[in-house]
């Protein structure tokens, strides 16, 4: 009769898982690999919308009517973010309401979509953080009035970028329209 000690027991018991641990990762590398390969996939990627960069409006005399500027909307996720102090302090400067900087940093809550758009030069400080998605806005808007040419003032018609190197007599200016 075979004798069996304790310690050839457990050497069967770990050769035995041994044998089924390798068996299950042959199964998961090469009978599901399929599977596995199309779920890999779908991680990397994310479908977001971008909107389309767009020009300047001119008219006829290349005068800037109506300009595009890129913004953000922010979503929050309360229970990524680590800091919610800095995340409440940096949604203040920003000029959020009170109410949602309460609903940003509420961790019982999974998303917070925040109400307006930023300049992403001024929510700097929170696109760095974990747990703040923005999402790409553009905006069309009246461009800023700039300086007249000729006498220094604000004018209401922005001249083009090329205006500068025209005859001061063709360049459209508040000063030449006062002394038409």
């Amino acid at each position: 009769m075979i004798r069996v000690s304790r310690v050839g027991v457990v050497n069967g018991a770990f050769v035995l898982f041994a044998v089924a641990l390798l068996g299950r990762a042959a199964w998961v590398q090469v009978g599901q690999a399929d599977r596995w390969r199309a779920r890999a996939t779908g991680q990397q990627k994310v479908e977001t919308e971008i909107p389309a960069a767009r020009g300047a409006i001119l008219d006829a005399a290349g005068t800037v009517l109506v300009e595009s500027r890129a913004l953000v909307r922010l979503d929050i996720a309360p229970t990524e973010v680590k800091e919610l102090r800095e995340l409440a302090a940096a949604l203040k400067r920003a000029g959020v309401a009170p109410e949602f900087v309460r609903r940003a940093t509420d961790r019982t809550r999974k998303w917070v979509e925040l109400p307006g758009r930023f300049l992403s030069s001024d929510v700097d400080d929170l696109l760095k953080m974990r747990g703040v998605h923005p999402r790409p806005v553009l905006e069309r808007v009246r461009p800023r009035p700039t300086a007249c040419a000729v006498c220094s003032a604000p004018s209401t018609a922005t001249a083009a970028p090329w205006a500068a190197w025209r005859p001061r007599s063709t360049r459209r200016c508040a000063a030449r329209r006062v002394v038409r």
